[in-house]
């Protein structure tokens, strides 16, 4: 259990996976909000979708692992725009 601002608060990754495969967090500090998703290893996504969707967020930043029908991609997106990098593992989503 992590310590966050003097509350005890899980993170999302220590946190056992409900059976919907599907596990929200989120958290605010410092003026900024946020949100985010695990997904269990068996939601595989569509690469070309996830694109078309990350590319339209309007967000200060946005960090993300899929695993797709076309390997396992990291993201990352910044008032730059947005860059993937194929990655060999991960766990979850």
């Amino acid at each position: 259990m992590t310590v966050l601002n003097g509350h005890n608060k899980p993170l999302a990754s220590e946190e056992s996976m409900p059976e919907s495969g599907v596990l929200r967090a989120m958290n605010e500090g410092e003026g900024f909000h946020s949100i985010g998703w695990r997904f269990s290893p068996d939601k595989i996504f569509s690469r070309q979708k996830l694109i078309l969707l990350l590319v339209e967020l309007n967000v200060e930043r946005m960090k993300a692992v899929f695993i797709t029908e076309s390997g396992i991609f990291g993201y990352n997106q910044t008032p730059d725009g947005l860059t993937e990098v194929e990655l060999d593992d991960c766990d979850d989503s």
